[in-house]
């Protein structure tokens, strides 16, 4: 008849010749199919499974499993006949243990669309002698023994403290390189400021013995140049300037010229002893210069 949905609301149209097998639900255990692993692991598998009679072999399979009552039964009831209905969810569950009775455990914990996959062509061929064809299956869960369950959690948790470990590791890693790369840098500039160091002070040095060698050559060459204009010898040269600069300092102090003559040595010597004056050994502390 006529129904009102509502605005937005639709309905969904499933074929009427398409028949369900219902095996529990995702949430309680009723109904499961109980199956056993091929290393002996218990399983319970809640799932679905379409199919539809195949019109081709629809009598043979009427006449082959006919109703339990007769005919005109049928005829009178006007309800809708399943032949082969319970053959055929016994093919169903059949199907679902064989078809995990052949795989180890983690071959049924890697991938659900493999083990999905696995079971529809395992009932796909079971349903094709029974002249049945499958239209889907929907595997909605497979419940795993409390101990299997706890391990799977720890391994999936240590799986995960793995993964943060090797994050962790990486970001470690990063900042490792980071700061080598730092402290590579910081060794460059610090043996560039180095050797910007060392060219400083070896310049400064070298323009220091240029300076030295300049004012000792210029020295020696005013030197030669008095020596040669006033036509005498170095050390007498020595000795006027020794006069000069100590006799001055010896007559503000007081202090005999004998000492001073005596102190020059050489040729301020003999000139104080042709003087007259008694000239000999002093005294360190009275030759000092002041």
């Amino acid at each position: 008849g006529v129904h009102w949905l509502g605005l937005g609301h639709s309905f969904i149209m499933v074929p009427s010749t398409v028949q369900t097998f219902s095996f529990g639900d995702a949430v309680s255990d009723r109904g499961r199919i109980s199956a056993r692993s091929f290393d002996g692991l218990t399983l319970r598998i809640a799932a679905n499974v379409l199919w539809r009679y195949d019109r081709a072999h629809l009598r043979s399979v009427f006449v082959k499993m006919p109703p339990k009552v007769g005919i005109k039964a049928v005829v009178a009831s006007g309800e809708p006949v399943l032949p082969s209905l319970p053959l055929l969810r016994s093919l169903a569950v059949s199907a679902v243990q064989d078809a995990v009775a052949a795989q180890r455990m983690h071959r049924l914990f890697d991938n659900k669309s493999f083990i999905s996959a696995m079971l529809a062509e395992r009932l796909s061929a079971r349903f094709s002698y029974a002249g049945v064809s499958l239209v889907s299956l929907q595997l909605l869960h497979v419940l795993l023994p409390p101990p299997i369950e706890e391990a799977l959690l720890l391994s999936a948790t240590s799986k995960l403290a793995i993964v943060k470990a090797e994050h962790v590791k990486r970001v470690r890693m990063i900042e490792l390189e980071t700061l080598e790369m730092a402290a590579r840098f910081d060794l460059l500039v610090r043996v560039q400021q180095a050797h910007g160091a060392v060219s400083k002070r070896r310049e400064r040095a070298q323009a220091n013995m240029m300076m030295t060698i300049q004012t000792v050559s210029a020295e020696l060459r005013a030197m030669g140049n008095v020596t040669d204009g006033l036509r005498v010898s170095p050390e007498q040269l020595l000795q006027y300037s020794y006069y000069d600069r100590f006799v001055g300092q010896a007559a503000r102090r007081k202090v005999p010229l004998a000492r001073v003559f005596a102190a020059g040595g050489g040729l301020s010597e003999r000139l104080g002893r042709r003087l007259g004056w008694r000239v000999g050994p002093t005294p360190a502390d009275d030759c000092r210069a002041p």
